[in-house]
């Protein structure tokens, strides 16, 4: 009396892939708490602090803008007026 393993492959392999599934979702879990308990009750100013953003430097472009937006605010008050 043999084992029928022609039956008995597919559940095992349906139950191996549960298994996996199942360890992801926990690993999934983990890896998220551990994020969640790292920036828990922290200010925004503490967070700023710990991780700033770099200083960027101004493109030309920007600079042009800086440079022309008080006309453009000149033309956008005098087409009011009119």
């Amino acid at each position: 009396m043999g084992v029928p393993w022609g039956m008995l492959a597919p559940l095992i392999a349906i139950v191996v892939t549960f298994v996996a599934m199942q360890a992801a979702v926990v690993l999934a879990d983990g890896i998220r708490n551990h994020d969640y308990r790292r920036f828990e009750d922290q200010s925004r100013e503490r967070l700023a602090r710990r991780f700033p953003l770099p200083i960027v430097d101004s493109s030309p472009a920007e600079e042009r803008r800086k440079s022309l937006s008080p006309f453009l605010l000149e033309t956008l008050c005098a087409c009011r007026v009119h």
